[in-house]
C-alpha cells in the first residue's frame, strides 16, 4: 500500500470487522475520489447505519473516516467505534437543525428548541471528543450518545429527564465554544437549556441561524486556475483531504444545492427526497402508518364522546311529585 495519498483521493476498505470496540480493516488498493462519491450519497448511508456491523459495511464500502501515516503504511486502519458515533450522532443534530429551522414557521418553533438543544449536546460531546480522547471514559461517551440519540429518536417532548442527563454530560464535557458564544451574544445568564425552552421564539431562531453559520461544515474553498480547452478557466473547489470531513462537506453540499436530507417524522429515518418540497415521511408506507394511526384515534375519541353524550343524555335527574 502506497504511504502517501493525493488530496481528495480515499481508499476503500477490505474486510471490516468489529474488534474489541474498534473497526478493524484492511485498505483496500482500490481508491476513489471523495467528491465525485458525493453522487452517490455516503453521508446518507453512514447516517442510515445503525448496528456496528452496518458501521463496519460501511467502511468496507466507503474506507475508515480517518487515517494516520502510520495506518496508511501498514494497509490496516483501527477506528474506535466511538469515533464514528460522535461523528453520526453530531451529523444527524445538525440535518435535524437545519431542517427545524426550515419548518420553524410551521410548527411555531417547536423543533427549533428541541433541537437546538439537541445540538448543543451533540457538539458538546465531538468537541470534548476530539480534544481530550484519553481523559473521555468510553461510559461517558456512550451515556452522552445515547441521551443524543434519545433526543433525536422520541416522539416525545424534551423532558426533565434528558434535560438532567444533559446537565451530567455537560458536567462531564463541559460547555461547547459555539454554546459559550451564543451564551455572550444573547446574554444568557440562566443555563442555556432553561433559555431555550422559554426564551421568545424570535431569539431562539436567531440562535439557531448563528449557530448553523458557525457550524464548520467545510475545511476550505478555493480557485481552481488552469485552462479547459485551450482557454483559462477558473473553477471553484473545496478541500476534503479525509472521508471524516467529506461526510460534513456532503451535508453542506446538500443544502448549496437545495436538496437536503431530512429525517422521517415516523420512522426516523435519514432520507432524500425525490422533488424540492418538503416532505414528512419517507414512503408510503410510513405515511399510510401515521395516516392509520390518526384515523384509529379520532374514531376511538368520537366513540368516547358518543358514549358520552348517551350518558348526559339518559343520566340527568328525575324530578317526582
Amino acid at each position: 500500500m502506497s504511504t502517501k495519498l493525493e488530496l481528495g483521493i480515499w481508499p476503500r476498505g477490505q474486510q471490516a470487522s468489529v474488534r474489541a470496540g474498534k473497526i478493524h480493516c484492511l485498505l483496500g488498493r482500490d481508491t476513489y475520489d471523495l467528491v465525485e462519491a458525493y453522487s452517490h450519497s455516503p453521508h446518507l448511508h453512514f447516517l442510515q447505519c445503525k448496528s456496528d456491523q452496518d458501521l463496519a459495511q460501511f467502511v468496507e464500502n466507503w474506507g475508515p473516516i480517518y487515517l494516520t501515516q502510520a495506518q496508511l503504511a501498514r494497509g490496516v486502519s483501527e477506528v474506535p467505534i466511538e469515533h464514528y458515533r460522535v461523528l453520526q450522532s453530531w451529523l444527524r443534530a445538525v440535518v435535524y437543525l437545519m431542517d427545524a429551522y426550515r419548518n420553524s414557521v410551521d410548527d411555531n418553533g417547536r423543533e427549533c428548541r428541541r433541537y437546538l438543544e439537541v445540538f448543543f449536546l451533540a457538539e458538546r460531546l465531538r468537541q470534548h471528543y476530539r480534544k481530550n480522547r484519553a481523559p473521555f471514559t468510553i461510559e461517558e461517551i456512550r451515556f452522552g450518545l445515547q441521551q443524543a440519540e434519545l433526543g433525536i429518536l422520541s416522539d416525545e417532548p424534551i423532558d426533565s429527564n434528558f434535560r438532567s442527563a444533559s446537565e451530567q454530560v455537560s458536567e462531564m464535557v463541559g460547555e461547547s465554544e459555539l454554546e459559550f458564544g451564543i451564551r455572550v451574544q444573547y446574554e444568557i445568564t440562566e443555563d442555556t437549556r432553561s433559555w431555550i425552552q422559554f426564551a421568545d421564539l424570535r431569539m431562539v431562531r436567531g440562535a439557531v441561524q448563528t449557530v448553523l453559520r458557525h457550524t464548520s461544515l467545510v475545511l476550505g474553498v478555493y480557485l481552481d486556475c488552469g485552462e479547459r480547452g485551450g482557454k483559462p478557466h477558473i473553477e471553484a473547489r473545496w478541500t476534503v483531504p479525509s472521508l471524516e470531513l467529506a461526510l460534513s462537506w456532503m451535508v453542506w453540499y446538500d443544502a448549496l444545492n437545495q436538496h437536503s436530507l431530512l429525517f422521517c417524522r415516523e420512522c426516523r429515518e435519514p432520507f432524500r427526497a425525490g422533488s424540492a418540497h418538503r416532505r414528512k415521511y419517507c414512503s408510503e408506507a410510513c405515511g399510510h402508518r401515521v395516516a392509520a394511526r390518526k384515523w384509529r384515534n379520532e374514531d376511538l375519541q368520537e366513540k368516547r364522546d358518543q358514549r358520552e353524550r348517551e350518558r348526559n343524555k339518559g343520566g340527568g335527574y328525575q324530578w317526582h311529585s
